[in-house]
């Protein structure tokens, strides 16, 4: 290998080094993001999940660029070294640079980063799930207490409820 193609190689990998160690920060970031969205689920503060929502969508770009950036020296290394573009992943590039180029160790970082981050998704969406259900239930037993927009009452004058309306506490 000539001095040019190994000088080459060594600032694609530094450079590739330089996206991951951000992407895996930026993915701990998007944790903590999450874990803040879980709190206001629970809280049900509408007016922060919003804005919440707003600082996610901007992480998430911010991910989206720096991954495919990540994708473009990703596959120009692996051109260099004279891989397939298909299953060219970081480990393969390890290997193929010798193995103690740290690219596994940020590899295993950028994982555990993403998993951790997947995992309290998938928490919120299922807190999401039951609070929306729990809403449904509340509006459905509301609007099925009376037939129409008049109150209903029995003989004895006393209002009727929807004996569905008593079961709401269990849910909440």
């Amino acid at each position: 290998m000539a001095d040019s193609e190994k000088t080459l190689l060594d600032g694609d990998l530094d450079q590739l080094r330089q996206i991951l160690e951000p992407l895996e920060q930026q993915f701990a970031q998007l944790q903590v993001a999450l874990l803040r969205e879980q709190e206001l689920l629970r809280k049900r503060d509408v007016d922060g999940l919003e804005a919440l929502s707003r600082q996610i969508a901007e992480q998430m770009n911010k991910i989206r660029a720096i991954d495919q950036l990540r994708q473009r020296v990703t596959s120009q290394l692996g051109r260099r070294l004279g891989l397939r573009p298909e299953g060219l992943s970081l480990e393969v590039l390890d290997r193929a640079l010798g193995g103690n180029t740290g690219l596994q160790d940020l590899r295993k970082r950028l994982r555990y980063s993403i998993q951790k981050a997947d995992a309290t998704n998938r928490e919120n969406q299922a807190i999401f799930t039951g609070v929306l259900a729990a809403t449904e239930s509340i509006l459905s037993a509301l609007q099925g207490g009376t037939a129409s927009p008049t109150a209903s009452y029995n003989r004895l004058g006393t209002r009727r409820t929807n004996s569905r309306f008593h079961l709401l506490s269990r849910q909440l």
